[in-house]
């Protein structure tokens, strides 16, 4: 097994913690787990993810349902799923309580896990540290912990993400054109 620690701090153009989780996207040769609070993903690790998911890797994000702790937060990131969905990610919203975990795993052998949520005020304005693992037993013992929390949570397809009601589109929208302040 191998681990880096990589910290981020404001202050610099293109935060560590970005070029790791780009990096790792980038790499993706079969798979992309995503679990985090927040995912507002600035555009160009949207674009990768999307790009990832074109080119044949299996992407599955793990997302709050309605025990978000942030309703403005869930409803910028609802706005920007769209293009991820019609490429063919998976995302799913956890039922049962509060979901905080914040975890990548990436091919069954590389796993990213740490305080960094997937939203600008995260990498770009606070200190935030992320330990990377390369090792398959230790991925799979992850996919576990959060096959059994995917297990619990609600599928969203496109179609449930396209005729959600007026509203939610609306305030969805609207709350994703404020997501660099969240």
């Amino acid at each position: 097994s191998y681990a880096q620690v990589v910290k981020s701090s404001p202050g610099v153009a293109i935060p560590p913690s970005v070029i790791a989780f780009s990096l790792a996207i980038e790499g993706a040769e079969k798979s992309i787990t995503i679990a985090t609070p927040y995912f507002v993903p600035e555009d160009p690790l949207l674009a990768q993810l999307v790009a990832a998911a074109k080119r044949g890797v299996k992407i599955v994000v793990l997302l709050p349902g309605k025990n978000a702790d942030k309703a403005i937060v869930r409803k910028a990131s609802r706005g920007l799923w769209g293009s991820l969905l019609r490429a063919g990610a998976k995302i799913y919203e956890y039922q049962p309580s509060l979901y905080h975990a914040k975890i990548m795993i990436v091919d069954d052998i590389f796993v990213s896990f740490g305080t960094a949520n997937w939203d600008s005020r995260s990498l770009r304005l606070y200190d935030e540290i992320i330990v990377n693992v390369l090792d398959a037993e230790f991925a799979a013992e992850q996919h576990a912990l959060l096959r059994r929390d995917i297990a619990q949570s609600k599928l969203i397809t496109y179609e449930d993400w396209r005729t959600r009601p007026f509203w939610e589109r609306f305030f969805d929208t609207l709350s994703g054109a404020t997501r660099d302040e969240l």
